[in-house]
């Protein structure tokens, strides 16, 4: 029979790094028959020891743990999933755990069979199952800041005078928009940081929101083999004005805020010189020419700016499909565009509310998916008010996997956008009410500019094969031609790091 744990516990260390340790049981016991992660309110066990193997450090909030355990020869699996707590002080309680030449002992120190752990003088905290993820706490939040940002983009840009159909092309990032308004309404005055707090439907303390701040930042995807993934916040200040200990120790420290002065020398003519050097170092090179020196004919104050840079490997290797395809977007003019098609397990679903199919494809990167919503016509109207109506994750959970062959474009899209007027649609008013002095000053904490500098890749990648006319894939159950406008959502663990509308 296998040796199963009879308790599993939250350990945090000093540096604020999570582990999980569960204690085994010395003799052999049955299958257990209940979750033991329903009976944790109690001391540690008598009769169990701690083999001395590492478990590993927890970056997530919400996680399926595995461990793999060799105990007498016998080696076994156990999975967990375990939800931490969003605060130190809910639905948990905290036990000091004393170790003495190695062996934990009960409250009475009388007991004569304590349990061996390879860790001395530890603080647990014993995990409930009735703990709910952090991200539980804001992302319904998030889901109404992207929708009204969504809807501001979507009015300026679909329904121009040159474009009244399907606008242009855009992409945007409400979570980098949603962080830094919550990082500045702690520096704010106290109406300024109402207005955030209405928008964000998160009114908390500062300490709170800088602790949020950082967990949001630790979860954040990074760069690897198959995703190059940048993106920073740069909080650039007008001469002489400072921020608080707390900001500069809490989200400054450790994140990838970057907070500078203007200088003496910096004037109207120049600042959009100093600002663009700073875009091109934040995108790794890839954006430049960010602002031009008329941006600052009437001054400046203080200026925020967003980059944000998703270039991945797609799972499954695409095919580039030979020549060109017809766009239809519904104008009079051709246009036509390079495909690529490719052949994967995917999410698919036929939206018939909205006439439209949508499906969500795998990138190489475990958690990380693209959404496409595509209509049947060529017009994104339907799609823009039904989505007005719902969220990203309702509609992947409509989805039923499938194998798809979806012929998709290949493109690359920059995007510059202004947010003051974006902001000010929102109700946040005060932060953007900047009216710079003669000498470029404020006094306070305004934002004369404020940019998101996005860049997203939809393309072939270096993995790609040619089409040489013969099918090496399984056959798919259905084809989808990516050849008219269509939504699109970036998401990490079912969370929307950006989105746009692609129209050619």
């Amino acid at each position: 029979m296998m040796k199963y744990p009879v308790a599993s516990y939250l350990i945090f260390d000093s540096a604020g790094h999570f582990y999980i340790k569960n204690l085994y049981p010395k003799r052999i016991l049955p299958p257990l028959t209940t979750n033991s992660l329903q009976k944790l309110l109690r001391q540690p066990p008598k009769n169990c020891w701690t083999p001395p193997t590492t478990v590993g450090e927890v970056t997530s909030r919400n996680v399926e743990i595995t461990t793999t355990t060799k105990l007498d020869d016998e080696t076994f699996d156990y999975n967990t999933t375990i939800q931490f707590p969003d605060k130190q002080n809910d639905s948990i309680t905290t036990s000091n755990v004393i170790s003495k030449e190695d062996k934990i002992l009960d409250h009475n120190e009388t007991s004569s069979e304590s349990a061996f752990v390879n860790t001395t003088e530890v603080k647990v905290k014993e995990i409930t199952n009735d703990l709910h993820s952090f991200f539980d706490q804001y992302k319904q939040s998030l889901v109404e800041f992207n929708r009204i940002f969504y809807k501001i983009s979507v009015t300026k840009l679909m329904f121009s005078q040159k474009e009244k159909e399907n606008g242009i092309s855009f992409v945007q990032s409400g979570l980098l928009l949603y962080m830094a308004l919550l990082a500045l309404s702690t520096e704010v005055d106290l109406e300024t940081k109402n207005e955030i707090d209405f928008r964000l439907l998160y009114a908390s303390s500062n300490v709170e929101k800088i602790t949020d701040f950082k967990h949001i930042v630790a979860w954040l995807p990074e760069s690897n083999s198959d995703l190059k993934f940048r993106w920073a916040f740069r909080l650039v200040l007008e001469e002489g004005l400072e921020l608080s200990q707390q900001f500069l120790g809490g989200i400054e420290n450790g994140t990838k805020i970057v907070m500078e002065h203007f200088n003496s020398t910096t004037s109207r003519e120049n600042a959009h010189d100093t600002l663009n050097r700073m875009v091109e170092i934040d995108s790794g090179g890839a954006m430049r020419d960010t602002f031009i020196e008329d941006d600052f004919v009437d001054g400046f104050c203080s200026v925020l700016i967003i980059t944000m840079y998703i270039r991945s490997r797609w799972r499954s290797a695409p095919t580039v499909l030979n020549g060109t395809y017809p766009f239809k977007d519904g104008s009079t003019v051709e246009k036509s565009v390079n495909m690529i098609k490719l052949n994967d397990i995917m999410g698919y679903g036929d939206l018939k509310e909205c006439d439209a199919e949508a499906i969500e494809i795998n990138y190489a990167t475990p958690g990380l998916k693209l959404l496409m919503l595509i209509p049947r016509g060529n017009s994104l109207k339907n799609v823009t008010t039904y989505m007005e109506n719902t969220t990203p994750q309702e509609v992947s959970n409509k989805l039923r996997l499938t194998r798809v062959a979806a012929i998709l474009p290949i493109f690359t899209l920059r995007m510059t956008l202004l947010l003051p007027q974006k902001l000010q649609l929102m109700n946040i008013t005060r932060l953007v009410d900047a009216k710079p002095s003669p000498d470029n000053k404020c006094g306070e904490l305004k934002l004369s500019h404020a940019v998101q500098r996005l860049m997203f890749w939809a393309e072939a990648g270096s993995n790609a094969f040619k089409d040489d006319g013969i099918e090496w894939d399984e056959k798919p159950e259905l084809q989808l031609l990516a050849d008219r406008p269509y939504l699109f959502y970036v998401r990490w663990n079912n969370v929307t790091l950006m989105n746009g509308n692609f129209v050619l």
